[in-house]
């Protein structure tokens, strides 16, 4: 009866480490699948997200985690450096379409570095404006951010013979002069070219030594921004930025930096 016994744990036992060495073979083919696709596209290792957040919380001196709000357009990558931005600029005013994330995130980099910076956060939907404010608020935030609910409207312009779907800004608390504009939005894309108008509607209101930071940049009709945007205001330089998705980084030249550019 003992001999039955463990000769039947003995085969027991072959079957539970054939198990497991089955297990593991699947495993590692799997680790192994997974580290030629990695290698075969190279681009998946130029993407820090996961240094990039650790940064950012400890810009944030990690009291609190950031808010997964729907429809984030901006990678880790690009939002660490907006705020790297922020922290050496110091703008104090900063206008921004498309809220979410990021509108936390600046807010909470104005707040460190004082001075009373504002963010002016225009979306086009409410309910994402609506979750914004409430993550704004309950970080103690919104007294530097001013959400600006706007439904699209149709827009115009002569160099376009098109027509354009962009925030309804009539009447809206909008400053006179921003030091950083962020083009994020809008999210409705309804024909080609959606982040054109922040061109004529918002440049205008930058102030001499503002940056324009634009996201998505590896999207055909964004590509063109920077050609449709420099006929408008030829002093534009450009940067790109290595950010998911792309990105890119506009400023006005000043006279000496303007000679490397032409």
């Amino acid at each position: 009866m003992i001999e039955f016994l463990l000769a039947a744990c003995l085969l027991m036992l072959v079957l539970i480490v054939g198990v497991l060495y089955s297990i593991q073979d699947r495993i590692q083919k799997k680790l192994r699948d997974f580290e030629a696709r990695i290698m075969r596209d190279p681009a998946q290792l130029r993407r820090p997200h996961t240094s990039s957040l650790m940064a950012l919380y400890r810009i944030m001196d990690g009291k609190d985690w950031l808010p997964i709000i729907r429809g984030a357009e901006i990678s880790p990558d690009l939002l660490l450096h907006i705020v790297l931005h922020i922290q050496r600029e110091a703008p104090r005013t900063i206008i921004e379409c498309g809220c979410g994330t990021s509108t936390v995130v600046i807010a909470s980099a104005l707040e460190k570095i004082g001075g009373g910076g504002h963010i002016y956060s225009i979306e086009e939907h409410p309910q994402l404006a609506e979750e914004t404010s409430y993550e704004l608020k309950r970080r103690g935030l919104d007294r530097l951010a001013t959400i600006i609910n706007a439904p699209l409207t149709e827009r115009n312009y002569p160099e376009y013979d098109a027509t354009f779907h962009w925030y309804d800004l009539q009447g809206a608390a909008l400053p006179p002069q921003a030091d950083m504009l962020l083009v994020a939005g809008p999210r409705t894309r309804v024909g080609k070219f959606t982040f054109y108008p922040a061109g004529p509607e918002l440049m205008p209101k930058l102030a001499p030594g503002a940056h324009i930071f634009v996201v998505d940049a590896d999207h055909p009709d964004h590509r063109q921004l920077r050609v449709q945007w420099r006929t408008l205001y030829p002093d534009l330089g450009v940067r790109e930025i290595p950010a998911e998705r792309g990105a890119f980084e506009m400023y006005f030249l000043d006279d000496k930096m303007r000679q490397f550019t032409r």
